[in-house]
């Protein structure tokens, strides 16, 4: 469903932005490959296609214990995406870009919600506010156990990698010699500022997974880091997502908790979500966001 949903976003837009190829994974030890051996030994493989590097003269340097090339697979260019979804809803004049104080503006009235400032009344209002979603009334006991990522975007003319590549990390080639290495996962320390001194400490973490990933250190590879982006991501406690309405107000609704995977999930949880909203098709009972109350 992702694909079908972003490839046809890509010819409404004439932007490019989801780029389908194959996945290498490397294994980190010997007990890896052999653990993955058995489990893959005998199993349907549900359309995914692996087909086994070990044998590439040129990649036993970054896989010393082997490895698979993984295939369907692709990765969504978020920032291109997110532009060229804003400039066609701003051409269709289904655009405001605004600071909503959501405790105060959104005003219940009946079977519907008013927002006065802009002149909308709305059936159903949708929140996807991630992690901010704490910060106002409507859904700030949404069960969730956010997560920073720290990712670095590199330079490094000295090795050519043409597939994402995933070894306790991953590596995304962008261009000739340009790459992005993430990412990290901090329950803790929340602050997204490049310069707190948590940044640092995650920065030399992502270089030393740089120098396993490829078999040299950023300084023997020439490698420089371009830039250093934060963000953190809204994950729930069990990482299932949290959809549905508000207790009080059911034409209130959230899409939240997707945690790592919301390029992946997010095609699919909007239909389920809209479907309920228009057709009152029923949703997995493990995606409704106060589930752990009615256990």
């Amino acid at each position: 469903m992702a694909d079908a949903f972003y490839r046809r976003l890509e010819a409404i837009t004439g932007q490019v932005f989801w780029h389908v190829a194959p996945a290498w994974r490397a294994f980190d030890s010997p007990q890896e490959a052999e653990s993955w051996a058995l489990r893959w030994s005998g199993h349907a493989s549900n359309g995914l296609s692996i087909h086994d590097l070990s044998g590439e003269d040129q990649l036993r340097a970054w896989f010393p214990w082997g490895g698979i090339q993984m295939e369907p697979a692709a990765r969504l260019d978020a920032p291109m995406y997110l532009d060229a979804t804003r400039e066609s809803f701003e051409r269709d004049g289904s655009w405001i870009q605004a600071v909503l104080d959501a405790d105060h503006e959104l005003i219940p009235e009946d079977d519907a919600f008013r927002i006065p400032r802009f002149g909308i009344k709305a059936r159903w209002i949708v929140l996807c506010q991630g992690y901010w979603a704490r910060t106002n009334r409507w859904f700030d006991s949404l069960p969730l156990h956010p997560a920073r990522g720290d990712i670095l975007e590199i330079a490094c003319p000295r090795i050519r990698l043409d597939h994402v590549l995933h070894r306790n990390g991953w590596i995304v080639p962008l261009t000739h010699d340009r790459y992005l290495l993430g990412a990290t996962y901090d329950r803790h320390g929340l602050d997204t500022s490049p310069a707190h001194p948590i940044a640092d400490q995650w920065r030399r973490e992502l270089c030393r997974r740089w120098t396993l990933m490829t078999g040299g250190s950023m300084e023997s590879l020439e490698a420089k880091i371009l830039s250093h982006r934060i963000a953190v991501r809204p994950a729930s406690y069990d990482r299932h997502p949290l959809m549905g309405s508000h207790p009080q107000h059911q034409n209130l609704l959230c899409l939240n908790g997707l945690g790592s995977k919301g390029s992946l999930m997010a095609p699919f949880l909007s239909k389920q979500l809209l479907d309920w909203m228009l057709y009152e098709t029923p949703v997995e009972a493990t995606l409704i966001w106060n589930r752990r109350s009615h256990s």
